[in-house]
């Protein structure tokens, strides 16, 4: 089995387990927090994850970046994993000659989001329902 740290898309992998998914999710979401395409603090990554106590969140992520495969519940499991899909619904939204105009989509603002970006929806509605409603969106939209 390919070990997790390895890994450059957690949905690549089939043989992975549960855990080992939650753990690449934790690097990913970390990673798309500092790129200029998010902008998330601690704090709006930890709404995200549904009110995860924030030194929680970085003992699993250092968990996860030592390689570990942190005991993330299930829910939390499921918030990553819709995080995922919603970028890479975002991903695929523009041609693909036009690729570069996704890259802008999470902080664009939208009519359907109240004039909100993506962004900022996710942050203000972090509950599970959220989530679906913007990843309903985007898979409309393919």
């Amino acid at each position: 089995m390919q070990e997790a740290k390895s890994l450059t898309h957690p949905v690549d992998q089939h043989t992975l387990t549960t855990r080992q998914l939650a753990a690449q999710g934790l690097i990913w979401l970390e990673d798309q927090a500092h790129c200029e395409r998010w902008h998330l603090s601690r704090q709006d990554i930890s709404g995200l994850l549904g009110g995860v106590d924030l030194h929680v969140h970085e003992q699993w992520l250092a968990e996860a970046r030592a390689g570990g495969t942190p005991d993330v519940p299930q829910d939390v499991r499921e918030r990553l994993a819709i995080l995922l899909k919603i970028d890479c619904l975002l991903a695929m939204a523009a041609p693909a000659e036009y690729r570069y105009l996704a890259f802008n989509l999470p902080t664009t603002p939208h009519s359907l989001f109240g004039g909100e970006s993506i962004r900022s929806y996710l942050i203000r509605q972090p509950h599970l329902s959220g989530l679906h409603y913007v990843q309903r969106y985007l898979h409309s939209c393919r």
